[in-house]
Formats: structure tokens, sequence, C-alpha cells
């Protein structure tokens, strides 16, 4: 397996338990704030943290992407043969 195929799967392994820690980060927040009253308030508010987990989690997940990306790099011109 190429490295670049290995670094794809760790970056889709790594942004999928960013993802989940993210979401468990705004559901609590949101459920230790926010008590509705209704079940329309409660349709809303499931669909409003279920909208801000999946753009927070992009978000993050571009963030580690471009981290793992930078030391990928650093990794590749430190330890080459040319260093």
């Amino acid at each position: 397996m190429a490295n670049l195929d290995k670094i794809k799967i760790g970056k889709q392994i790594t942004g999928g338990i960013v993802g989940a820690g993210v979401t468990q980060i705004v559901n609590g927040f949101v459920d230790a704030v926010i008590t509705p009253q209704t079940v329309v308030q409660r349709v809303l508010i499931f669909a409003g943290k279920t909208g801000i987990s999946m753009l927070a989690a992009d978000l993050v997940k571009q963030h580690v992407d471009e981290k793992i990306d930078e030391a990928v790099e650093w990794v590749n011109t430190s330890f080459s043969k040319d260093a």
C-alpha cells in the first residue's frame, strides 16, 4: 500500500474520531443548557444541534487534515536522503 493511501486512511479514521467527539461536545452542551418544553421545541433543538455538529465537525476535520499534511511534509523534508 502506498504511503499516500496510508495517509488517506489515517485521515479518514482521525476524521471519524474527531467528528464523533465534536458531536458529543455539541450535544452535551446543548442538552445541559436547553430544556425543551414541547415536541416542536425538541424537534427544532435536535435539528439545530445536528446542523451545528455537522458544521463544527467538518471544520475541525479540515483543520486536522491540514495539520496531518504539515506533519507529513515535515517528516518528509526532515528525514529525506537530501536532509
